[in-house]
């Protein structure tokens, strides 16, 4: 693994594990919308591509976070917690 695919492995477990306390579908949210606030679409892309050789590098959070945003159309910023209205 190189050294920048490693440190997007650990940086992505360390949002996964900011979100651990919360409820699953929040924490799930909140993986993705951070990765995909945050991270430069080709840090997304070569985690991803990481992830398919790599899951178990990942946790779980992680998984279903870039699983979600793989399928998520473009642009779409998930609605975590309380009413959307």
């Amino acid at each position: 693994m190189s050294d920048n695919v490693q440190t997007l492995v650990r940086m992505a477990n360390q949002i996964a594990d900011a979100f651990i306390a919360a409820p699953h579908e929040e924490a799930v949210d909140g993986v993705q919308n951070h990765i995909r606030s945050f991270w430069a679409p080709v840090m997304r892309q070569r985690l991803m591509d990481y992830a398919e050789a790599h899951a178990s590098e990942l946790r779980p959070l992680v998984l279903e976070g870039l699983e979600r945003l793989h399928h998520a159309p473009h642009g779409t910023h998930v609605q975590t917690g309380g009413d959307a209205g």
